[in-house]
């Protein structure tokens, strides 16, 4: 057993051990504290950025499903025209071949013609 001093000189001792410094618990206390404001407004930061994000990722593929539409309507255009330009030529064709029958028709002296001459 331990004499009366020792025992004595063991409870000063966790005595002293269990003193806290208040100084520094108040500094730790202001630190943790400013750091959950810090993170709070953090997180405040990161809802308004993806709450942004959101709203443009909505415009840009609104924009996105109208420039499709114009496209879908331009390529249906495209294929108007070609189908227009292809009966165009064939016509156009068509009529040169008329033009140059009859030239060649003009240009042969007719039977009747002929037949006067001799």
């Amino acid at each position: 057993a331990l004499p009366i001093c020792d025992k004595l000189l063991v409870q000063i001792q966790a005595y002293l051990d269990n003193i806290f410094d208040v100084g520094t618990l108040l500094e730790e206390t202001e630190t943790k504290n400013a750091m959950l404001e810090h993170v709070e407004d953090l997180q405040e930061q990161i809802a308004q950025l993806t709450d942004q994000l959101q709203e443009t990722d909505n415009e840009y593929m609104a924009k996105i499903a109208e420039l499709e539409k114009q496209l879908n309507q331009a390529r249906k255009e495209l294929e108007t025209m070609k189908e227009s330009f292809s009966e165009s030529s064939t016509r156009v064709s068509t009529l040169q071949q008329q033009i140059l029958e009859e030239e060649r028709l003009r240009r042969r002296p007719s039977a009747i013609e002929t037949d006067r001459k001799s």
